[in-house]
């Protein structure tokens, strides 16, 4: 005795949901088994749909209004992003620690603060920190199948970089651990497209700032310019 073929399972796009409230509210109303039929899928999924109505439509119209639609695609993970609103960002976490009060003072002394700079002459200068040997914390997989990962890698460097409203950049500072690291090797540090300190930790100091900052206040001084620069407020600064 021959088996019955499994019907194959079909996923329905938010656009497709839409079009089958659409048609189950239509007169005369259709039977399940014919919607069931229509769009390749079990009649309690046919009854499930319009009992969710609002949502979806809701959803729908979310989507129209941010012109996100993206349901005529053959990518089934785009497909299942739109049908359940699925969107990646990223968390800020100190984000949510910032006196909203502080800024919106700070917005009203900006104009006085900044006067007399051009846009190219305004910088805001911030440093961070980089795994260079960090795997991702993250990846893609088979369902109910484990992944395992090993020991994070600790190694970092510390960067800064210091840029302008209008593009400009200064020449970065990059602090690692190694005062001669086994990349440099017959490298000379000066050519270096960064400005390369080490120390112990390779975090920012009070001592490797200020020497970057006097290189910065150099070239400046031999450009003629005055530049307004923006940093956070660190014992480092």
């Amino acid at each position: 005795m021959s088996r019955p073929v499994k019907r194959q399972l079909v996923e329905l796009s938010l656009s497709d949901k839409g079009k089958l409230i659409k048609d189950h509210d239509s007169v005369p109303k259709p039977l399940q088994t014919e919607l069931a039929e229509k769009y390749k899928v079990g009649k309690s999924t046919v009854g499930d749909i319009p009992r969710k109505k609002d949502t979806y439509l809701q959803q729908f119209q979310l989507n129209a209004d941010s012109s996100k639609q993206r349901f005529n695609t053959n990518c089934k993970l785009d497909r299942w992003k739109s049908r359940y609103f699925v969107h990646a960002f990223k968390v800020n976490g100190e984000s949510a620690s910032v006196d909203t009060t502080t800024v919106e003072e700070y917005h009203t002394r900006l104009p006085d603060i900044t006067k007399g700079y051009t846009q190219a002459d305004i910088f805001n200068c911030d440093e961070t920190g980089l795994f260079n040997w960090a795997l991702p914390d993250k990846t893609f997989g088979v369902k109910n199948q484990s992944c395992k990962g090993g020991k994070n890698a600790k190694e970092r460097l510390t960067v800064m970089f210091a840029c302008s409203s209008t593009g400009g950049k200064l020449k970065p500072l990059v602090i690692g651990k190694s005062n001669n690291p086994c990349c440099f090797k017959n490298v000379n540090k000066g050519n270096l497209p960064v400005t390369y300190y080490s120390n112990k930790k390779a975090w920012m100091t009070t001592n490797a700032f200020i020497d970057w900052l006097r290189t910065v206040n150099t070239t400046m001084r031999l450009q003629r310019r005055h530049i307004h620069m923006f940093l956070d407020n660190t014992s480092s600064h």
